[in-house]
Order: structure tokens, then C-alpha cells, then sequence
């Protein structure tokens, strides 16, 4: 569609038609309902949906969002497994150094995280 097609179809005053398909296939069920005399034809929504499978392109969206959460939980696993590990690297650094010093009681406290910037 160009440009002068999607302005023409906002501009016009036309009600515009739906069109269902019709999918060949298991029968459609109609339910009928009766006021005054009248007799009403009717369908559910969900059983046109399911009948024409209109959505079917949602099942692809689900999909995505299912694949890029997995993704972002196995990240977030990764990341945090890498934390965990890097400190507790940092705690056998301290604790190496403290019984390298030979410290104890109030002075093991004295030393903190090891910086490797040097000044």
C-alpha cells in the first residue's frame, strides 16, 4: 500500500466492511437465540477465532517473548554465577593476605578490599 492509499482510507467516510474468510474445514457451530419471535444467530468470539485461526501470527509473538526471556534469565544466571565468584576469589585474596601478615582479632578487620590500582 502507498501513502495515498492509507490517507485516502482515513480520509473517507465509508464504514469499512470486515470480510471473514471462510476456512473450509470442521463445521461451524451457530448458536441461536430467540427474542420476540426473532430469531438471533450468533457466535462466540474464541470459536471464530479458533475456526478462521486468526491468531495464529500471535503464537509466533508468544514465541518471542518466550525465547528472549529464557535468554534473559540464562544471562542474568551467567552474570550472577560470574559475581559470586569474583568474590569470593576476593575473600581468599584478603583471608591469604591476612594469614600471610600473621593478623588476628581487631587487626584482620583492618584490611579490606584488595585495590588493584596501586598509587
Amino acid at each position: 500500500m502507498n501513502l495515498i492509499q492509507i490517507f485516502g482510507r482515513k480520509l473517507s467516510t465509508e464504514i469499512p466492511k470486515r470480510i471473514i474468510k471462510n476456512v473450509e474445514g470442521k463445521p461451524f457451530v451457530v448458536h441461536e437465540t430467540e427474542f420476540a419471535g426473532v430469531t438471533q444467530r450468533w457466535n462466540y468470539r474464541s470459536e471464530i477465532v479458533k475456526r478462521d485461526k486468526l491468531d495464529h501470527k500471535h503464537k509466533y509473538i508468544w514465541m518471542i517473548f518466550a525465547g528472549l526471556s529464557a535468554c534473559g534469565f540464562v544471562a542474568f544466571a551467567l552474570i550472577k554465577t560470574q559475581v559470586i565468584e569474583g568474590r569470593k576469589e576476593e575473600m581468599l585474596a584478603r583471608e591469604k593476605l591476612r594469614r600471610d601478615l600473621k593478623l588476628s582479632g581487631e587487626e584482620r578487620k583492618k584490611i579490606g578490599p584488595i585495590s588493584n590500582n596501586l598509587n
